[in-house]
């Protein structure tokens, strides 16, 4: 039994499994684990130049930086006697006589203002002063619009209100006030006398030439 415990047998206890794995040498004081290193390495510091470098937004590809969108300026477009801006009038002689009326400008406003601010005419009519001569009077229509006449017998005393028909019942009451016997005024009759509903006039100030209308203008008594 003694050369069984000595002999290449082992002890009972490793026979039986008693005792666990032996345990791992150590090895020499120096070695180091083969494992990735936990703390940093030296050398992988960051440099503060790489939050400087581009990331993939230039020409080769990635998400392109944001640009500011552009801006088109629109251009002015040219004024159009059937839009917002100013009239053209074609070519035309003036002062234009039409009979008893002389228009001596066409005015220079917008399209959508009626009547069209600067518009000047004139005619022969029965005098507020002494009705039974005839003197000349001037009708104009000024910013506003507000239209105006004056008599040249009293160019002191201008005749003004908003519309032309209302101007022209002004001077049918200046004449009656004069001893003068006035007819009553017709519907549109401010426009007459200021020339506005001439045919001519009225080709005029849409931007057309003048057609083969007759220039001859009614006088009024």
């Amino acid at each position: 039994p003694g050369s069984r415990a000595g002999g290449r047998f082992g002890t009972p206890r490793e026979e039986l499994g008693l005792l666990g794995p032996r345990a791992e040498e150590p090895g020499p004081p120096n070695s180091r684990p083969s494992g990735p290193p936990s703390g940093p390495i030296e050398g992988s510091r960051d440099d503060p130049r790489d939050h400087q470098k581009p990331s993939g937004g230039g020409p080769r590809g990635g998400p392109k930086p944001e640009q500011p969108p552009t801006t088109v300026l629109a251009t002015d477009a040219p004024s159009s006697p059937l839009g917002g801006g100013h009239r053209r009038w074609p070519p035309v002689d003036l002062p234009l006589t039409l009979g008893s009326l002389t228009v001596h400008s066409l005015g220079a406003g917008p399209v959508a203002t009626w009547p069209p601010p600067g518009f000047h005419s004139s005619r022969l009519f029965a005098s507020t002063r002494r009705p039974t001569r005839r003197c000349l009077y001037s009708c104009r229509v000024l910013e506003g619009p507000r239209c105006q006449l004056l008599c040249q017998d009293e160019p002191g005393r201008p005749l003004a209100a908003a519309t032309p028909d209302l101007c022209h019942r002004r001077l049918l009451q200046a004449l009656a006030q004069a001893g003068g016997r006035p007819k009553a005024p017709a519907p549109g009759a401010g426009d007459h006398f200021f020339g506005l509903s001439h045919p001519t006039v009225r080709r005029l100030l849409r931007g057309e030439a003048p057609g083969d209308e007759e220039d001859e203008d009614e006088e009024e008594e």
